[in-house]
């Protein structure tokens, strides 16, 4: 969903936008757990960035996020904010530290309870509320200061893929609305709310996440109306 996240921040006014891209391809088996999340409802962006050249978006290649080439190119750079826009990789604080508001990511589940992975699908096993959360990165998973949660809730008939489709893209109004609060000071790293207490969350074993689609297609989950 990269073009869609770019072409929402561009429309930030005055916003100036550069995209650092790591050599790193998406894995097969990410692939294969985007498809099975998605069921097909949200397409899997891989063409579409080339008509970012028109509205003055420059690009640029590394190897590894987390490289010195990386970092040097980005002190370059010298972005005010930078946005995590899907990299295969847990930054280090070298390139974290590097630009003056910090870097910002959007975690599909509530913070700070649920961190880790498919967050979304514990929170219906404990029938509890999902969500995104937009929050600051550091060099814990999901543990950064949070700047906003979004909770969601369905309507009956809802299937597990509609949910997740749900949360995909509504993370993309999310990281820009946490972009325009950033860089207009309204929340900062040391304002934005602490994140603590929260476990991290493993992937979800196959017996529970039939329990998850059951409960959603049952519609035995607390919270739909």
């Amino acid at each position: 969903m990269l073009p869609s996240l770019i072409s929402r921040i561009c429309e930030i006014e005055s916003l100036g936008v550069a995209v650092v891209l790591d050599s790193k391809d998406v894995s097969e088996k990410d692939k294969h757990i985007w498809e099975f999340r998605t069921g097909g409802l949200v397409e899997y962006e891989k063409e579409g960035l080339y008509g970012f050249a028109a509205r003055g978006v420059c690009f640029y290649f590394v190897e590894n996020h987390n490289s010195m080439e990386c970092a040097r190119l980005l002190n370059n750079i010298n972005p005010a904010l930078i946005v995590n826009g899907g990299t295969p990789r847990k930054l280090k604080s070298e390139i974290l530290r590097i630009p003056a508001l910090g870097v910002i990511n959007v975690h599909p589940g509530v913070l700070p309870k649920y961190r880790g992975s498919c967050c979304v699908e514990w929170a219906i096993y404990n029938d509890e509320l999902v969500g995104n959360t937009s929050h600051f990165m550091t060099e814990e998973y999901d543990a950064g200061p949070i700047i906003e949660v979004e909770t969601y809730k369905f309507q009956k008939g809802v299937s597990y893929h509609e949910v997740r489709a749900h949360i995909y893209r509504n993370s993309i109004g999310l990281m820009a609305g946490a972009v325009e609060k950033v860089l207009d000071k309204k929340v900062t790293y040391q304002t934005a709310l602490k994140n603590e207490g929260g476990a991290l969350h493993p992937p979800i074993a196959e017996e529970k996440m039939g329990r998850v689609i059951h409960s959603l297609d049952s519609g035995s989950y607390k919270h739909l109306y």
